[in-house]
């Protein structure tokens, strides 16, 4: 195991070149990935399947980051899918942590 195993990074511009690095190192490291780009282009499903071929988990969520919305349901949509997946949910975004419906909450989750 990885020293980010049970872990789940968000990697905005994840399709290709920095973004795409820092998101095979992640999953390298046991991390599971959201690969973020502002379309699904056939590089981003590329990305995503090689961290599958890891053994990874990875989602792919198109957004254009520049909106605030459109990075809120991203954010939402992405721990509802772990939530799914995990029998002990616990995220956290910086130093503000995200409930399950998606709203964020004033303290960090643990």
């Amino acid at each position: 195991m990885g020293r980010l195993a049970g872990k789940v990074a968000l990697i905005t511009g994840s399709g290709r070149g920095i973004g795409r690095g820092i998101a095979l190192c992640l999953a390298a490291e046991g991390a599971d990935i959201v690969i973020n780009d502002l379309t699904a282009r056939p590089d981003v499903e590329a990305t995503a399947q090689e961290i599958r071929d890891m053994g990874r988990q990875a989602l792919v969520w198109p957004a254009d980051i520049s909106n605030r919305d459109a990075v809120a349901a991203m954010i939402a949509g992405a721990v509802a899918s772990w939530i799914s997946r995990s029998p002990t949910p616990r995220y956290r975004c910086a130093s503000r942590c995200w409930k399950p419906n998606g709203r964020m909450c004033s303290a960090p989750s643990k």
